[in-house]
């Protein structure tokens, strides 16, 4: 059984995606974010930035309704 974990989904309170989004990206992990991916457009940036900076995906959940 493989024990590694590649990547996590963030699907909390908003408050908390900052803090566990640049936790897990500086672990290595690639990263999903339920929307929105953070609390304000700095926070946004520096996740992103941090995540880019690593060289791991980073995304963000969304909802695709269908006509």
């Amino acid at each position: 059984m493989k024990t590694d974990v590649d990547a996590v989904v963030l699907s909390t309170p908003t408050v908390t995606h900052r803090e566990l989004a640049l936790a897990a990206i500086r672990a290595g992990k690639h990263v999903l974010v339920e929307k929105p991916l953070a609390g304000s457009v700095v926070e946004a940036r520096e996740i992103t930035e941090a995540a880019a900076k690593q060289g791991v995906v980073l995304a963000v959940g969304h909802i695709i309704e269908e006509t």
